[in-house]
């Protein structure tokens, strides 16, 4: 039965007509630069190619002569449409460069002053291809950028011995499995602007891309002997394929049947259809059924008393694991283990993932173990000691530290109960413990490489606080941020360049403040959130006295008017006066009655590199900042 199913359903396949895969295209192209000559061409290839593109079926996401902001709100949109979609691919003309092997494209008003610039003024490209692959599907990449950058030229001016890190067009890059990466040249040169309304490539390009039946390499072999026949050889195009088969933009035009010689047999056909799509559809629901026995087989036998509320759980486990995975940093995972957890399918892939996930868990605070239950606070760590004390498996002082006796308590209580004794707490551990595993976290702790915005939605689907939710969706989707929560009080890092009386306008309009920094170790809790993620640095480097200074995120402490150091008169912004000391040396100044701001601060000498250097004390600067870091008070 199984084969004649198996059968039937192959040759349905076959017989069915094929259903239009999605396809997304983000094209783009910058002509109008504001800080160097305009190019002619860019414009006008996005335009042609957007118009190919579209005639074969591709939802189209096009920008033209895009600024920093516009280039990520579009990187952003052609994100959104890429979820499901079969082919995804991008195609960009206008300027680029590559600093130290990597590429970054150049939006209209970069200007490349200095080395710092690149990370607020241009795109990496890599970031485009790590969103293209987040899902499994063919990946194209078309880069018409190579042209001679007179930006790159200023920028290797300014990095002094540092020039050789700019290199010549862009650099190779590895592509993932089903990713193909194309040049209008090859690595390391440069590319022609063209004479024409295109450049060499694009005119290439659109001239092949509507060929039917062609191969994407085959075509790929085209587009590059013509742009050597147009250029005399001086551009050759390079590609970078991973492709794992064959990939036809336009399928070939299918020979039409003659109408009288084959309208019986095309009414014979399709009731024999009718008739396999029926069977297909019995198969699936057979299908569907084992899945879901199978799936009520794993879980325990006190789950299992009622199938409905069973198939149920395993469905929401299910569907909140793919948000998890879409989110996909620590905050994501630990959410779905205190939901799903005790799932015995999906709550062990989460305890892998975690680990797996954008950023780590820090381990300079409170001695955290990422091979414990994931956010184990200290106050849980306690619960567990006291626990394991009364069980007889001492542990010593019960000071929510997990040193050597406490590891080996647990392994004693794990071997006891039968189960591996891996001196980590699980979810297995807390529930023989008579823990609950849904109020050990008490800390929670984000600190993921990357700032990003979470998604409302997603988050309250996983169960958190309603609280963060509405400050995420009043923060508004063009902000990068990152929370933690410590104590009584969230934290929230916020990317966005303005001053303190507009930070602390927003900071009202979402139901907080500017933050209270009270003791040391709040401080350093809140510098792990973000202390990885370069956008919420800023790093200037004075050429007349040889040193850099490395700005962090701004905080709510001021300074009374009129008021001098060595007493400051340093209030927090709820008007409680700061006693803790954490400045940098030399600071606080005396700001001669001007009411001032701090910020996470550091500064080296002779050293224009600050990326791992910790900016973790704070410096007492006026003006404006381009991160800020909120509070909100837990209330309930």
């Amino acid at each position: 039965m199984t084969r004649l199913l198996l059968g039937v359903f192959l040759l349905a396949l076959l017989c069915m007509p094929a259903q239009a895969a999605k396809r997304v295209a983000l094209v783009i192209g910058n002509s109008a630069y504001e800080h160097v000559g305009a190019l002619a061409n860019p414009k006008n290839d996005a335009e042609a190619v957007s118009t190919s593109l579209e005639r074969l079926d591709f939802t189209v996401i096009k920008g033209v002569d895009l600024t920093r902001q516009a280039f990520e709100e579009t990187v952003r949109e052609f994100s959104r449409n890429m979820k499901g979609a079969e082919i995804a691919l991008l195609y960009y003309a206008g300027h680029g460069l590559q600093v130290n092997g990597k590429n970054f494209l150049a939006p209209i008003d970069t200007k490349l002053i200095d080395e710092t610039a690149l990370d607020f003024e241009t795109i990496q490209l890599n970031t485009i291809i790590k969103l293209m692959e987040r899902e499994p599907r063919t990946n194209l990449v078309f880069l018409d950028a190579c042209r001679n950058n007179p930006m790159a030229q200023s920028l290797a001016r300014s990095m002094g011995t540092r020039s050789a890190l700019v290199g010549r067009g862009l650099a190779s890059v590895e592509s993932g499995i089903g990713t193909l990466i194309a040049f209008a040249t090859q690595p390391g040169n440069v590319a022609l602007d063209g004479e024409g309304e295109n450049s060499p490539f694009t005119e290439a390009f659109v001239k092949h891309i509507e060929t039917p039946g062609e191969d994407i390499g085959v075509l790929m072999r085209r587009v590059r002997q013509d742009v050597i026949e147009d250029t005399d050889g001086r551009q050759v195009p390079w590609d970078n394929s991973s492709l794992t088969g064959s990939v036809i933009l336009k399928p070939a035009a299918k020979p039409e049947l003659e109408p009288d010689k084959n309208v019986e047999a095309a009414s014979a056909l399709r009731l024999q259809l009718d008739e396999m799509q029926k069977q297909l559809k019995q198969a699936q629901e057979l299908a569907a059924d084992a899945k879901k026995q199978a799936l009520l087989a794993a879980l325990p036998p006190e789950n299992n008393t009622s199938e409905l509320h069973a198939t149920e759980e395993i469905e929401l486990a299910e569907r909140d694991f793919e948000i998890a995975r879409n989110i996909d940093a620590q905050r994501g995972w630990q959410l779905y283990l205190r939901k799903h957890g005790n799932d015995p399918v999906f709550g062990p892939r989460a305890q892998r993932k975690i680990g797996a996930a954008n950023g780590t868990l820090s381990d300079s605070y409170e001695n955290r173990d990422e091979a414990d239950y994931p956010g184990l606070g200290r106050s849980g760590r306690v619960k567990i000691q006291t626990a394991l004390n009364a069980r007889g498996h001492v542990v010593g002082a019960t000071d929510g530290v997990f040193g050597p006796k406490t590891r080996n308590a647990i392994k004693e209580f794990q071997r006891s109960s039968g189960n591996k004794d891996t001196g980590f707490v699980d979810t297995r551990l807390l529930e023989l413990l008579g823990i609950d595993s849904s109020k050990v976290i008490v800390e929670t702790f984000v600190s993921d490489k990357e700032a990003r915005t979470f998604n409302p939605d997603d988050l309250i689907a996983l169960g958190e606080k309603q609280l963060i939710t509405d400050t995420i969706a009043c923060l508004g989707d063009r902000r990068l941020l990152i929370y933690g929560q410590r104590g009584e009080r969230i934290y929230f890092v916020v990317a966005g360049k303005s001053d303190a009386r507009s930070q602390l306008k927003l900071a009202d309009k979402c139901g907080g403040t500017l933050a209270t920094l009270d003791d040391l170790a709040t401080s350093s809790f809140v510098y792990e959130l973000f202390r990885n993620d370069p956008s919420f640095f800023r790093t200037r480097y004075n050429e007349q006295f040889n040193n850099t200074e490395k700005y962090g995120p701004m905080f709510g402490l001021k300074q009374d008017p009129g008021a001098f150091e060595p007493s400051g008169g340093w209030n927090w912004l709820d008007g409680n006066k700061s006693r803790f000391r954490n400045w940098f040396r030399g600071q606080p100044r005396n700001t001669g009655g001007f009411s001032s701001s701090a910020r996470f601060y550091a500064q080296v000498n002779g050293q224009p590199e600050m990326a791992n250097v910790d900016a973790s004390q704070w410096g007492d600067f006026p003006g404006s900042s381009h991160a800020f870091i909120m509070q909100i008070e837990i209330k309930d």
